[in-house]
């Protein structure tokens, strides 16, 4: 991860796409793509699709690729509440 950090932050950062599957019910696989390279920064098997989980995706992204300049996902309310 330090040397995606470095090449992301020489870029002038990235926005991160969130995406979790809800189709068919729990579990939801939550992932976090880069999304102009489409490289994928990180992915997790989640009871739900709830805020302490993914804000915990979030941080964890965060820590190892930098902090990203913008959070893209649905109109799911809970995701904007983790994004928050």
């Amino acid at each position: 991860m330090p040397v995606l950090r470095e090449y992301l932050a020489q870029r002038g950062g990235y926005t991160a796409l969130l995406d979790g599957t809800c189709e068919a019910g729990p579990p939801v696989l939550f992932g976090v793509t880069e999304a102009e390279e489409e490289m994928t920064l990180g992915s997790w098997k989640l009871p739900s699709e709830n805020v302490a989980d993914v804000r915990r995706c979030l941080r964890e992204v965060a820590a190892g690729a930098g902090p990203p300049r913008r959070l893209l996902h649905d109109l799911s309310g809970r995701l904007g509440d983790a994004c928050d």
